[in-house]
């Protein structure tokens, strides 16, 4: 059952919400599994753009993250205020590289809010398009993947079933955040000065950002706990005219003839042949093409034969890995220095508060 995670302990005792800023590392932990996935499944099956699409979304928190911090502080009235305040002071005990605009928009600008929603929002899209794809590759239609126990249930009628919980959870979770995010848009839409009614926003975008770093992690653990069922991809590797584009694009070569001409030429064997009850070409298809000298690749071969850059070559693969793991060592840098510099300024404010309270009030802001 999903709440049971794969070393028998409960999934429920672990802690799965994170504030924001880990937002960005759950992501990439994900990313890096995607990667190696991607080495193992078919070309088409699982491609690394989905890598490079989570890494993308890791910026758009750190932007969100930095928008949070444009704060009110100090702002006066609408008009500002004539008092002698020293703003620098304030922010430099905060912490915070608060931006001085106008107190008009520090106070009731709406972009920072939908720049949160929207980035934790794009990042459970992203998972959810991940767990569409495995919907269809770990059916029995398919059987390239199989799901660990933890993240499946039992049917309820049919014995043998193994329903991919899970990856129901990421693909209505994903529907759920899209459905708040709309809300917050609609919310905000309002006049500059009546922001009364945005008090079910605050709620909206800080429960987004906890229930897409849940919904990261989930997707990251069926990731690592998948089993990717390679021989079973390799017997099918030339099923349904998988070739078809290496045979195009040596036709193109071979035949001085533009990629259009030969891609309609392939095109027209493999509807041929299937409407012969084949799922593959035979030779006497390749001496239709005057390619008999030249037989299709071994998958294999195939796949390294796309070495360049972004291409499915294992070694290009890798090279792809190797530099979204020193992006994201980079990014979770970051997180741990965000992380220690709000705990930092929290335990100073206290402090601060404490002194300003009184000796009787000094013990209970150390305890909290």
């Amino acid at each position: 059952m999903i709440g049971t995670s794969p070393d028998g302990s409960h999934a429920g005792q672990r802690r799965l919400i994170r504030p924001q800023a880990r937002v960005a590392d759950e992501v990439l932990g994900a990313d890096v599994q995607l990667v190696h996935v991607a080495e193992l499944i078919d070309r088409e099956a699982l491609r690394p753009s989905l890598a490079h699409e989570t890494e993308r979304q890791t910026d758009r928190v750190r932007r969100a993250h930095d928008a949070a911090a444009q704060l009110p502080l100090l702002a006066g009235g609408v008009a500002g205020t004539t008092l002698p305040l020293r703003r620098a002071s304030y922010t430099d005990r905060l912490a915070v590289p608060v931006e001085v605009t106008t107190t008009r928009d520090a106070m009731w600008a709406t972009d920072n809010l939908v720049e949160v929603m929207v980035s934790g929002c794009q990042i459970v899209t992203t998972a959810s398009r991940f767990a569409e794809d495995l919907l269809a590759f770990c059916s029995p239609a398919f059987g390239y993947v199989r799901l660990h126990d933890a993240h499946c249930r039992a049917s309820v009628h049919l014995p043998q079933k193994r329903n991919p919980y899970a990856l129901t959870v990421l693909r209505g979770g994903a529907s759920m955040a899209i459905g708040r995010t709309t809300g917050v848009l609609t919310t905000v839409r309002t006049p500059t000065a009546q922001s009364d009614n945005w008090m079910h926003t605050y709620g909206e975008v800080l429960g987004t950002i906890e229930h897409a770093a849940v919904l990261v992690a989930l997707a990251a653990e069926v990731v690592e706990h998948m089993h990717v069922c390679t021989d079973k991809l390799g017997e099918r590797a030339l099923s349904g005219f998988t070739d078809a584009t290496d045979l195009a694009e040596q036709l193109a070569v071979v035949s001085g003839a533009d990629y259009r001409s030969a891609h309609r030429a392939v095109g027209a064997l493999a509807s041929k042949a299937e409407a012969e009850g084949r799922d593959r070409f035979s030779e006497a298809d390749l001496l239709e093409l005057n390619l008999a000298d030249r037989p299709p690749r071994e998958p294999a071969a195939s796949v390294a034969a796309r070495n360049v850059p972004g291409g499915a070559d294992p070694g290009e693969v890798r090279r792809q890995a190797r530099r979204l793991l020193r992006r994201t060592a980079a990014r979770r840098q970051w997180r741990e220095e965000q992380s220690a510099l709000a705990a930092t300024t929290r335990a100073n404010l206290l402090a601060e508060a404490a002194a300003a309270a009184g000796p009787s009030s000094a013990g209970s802001a150390a305890a909290g």
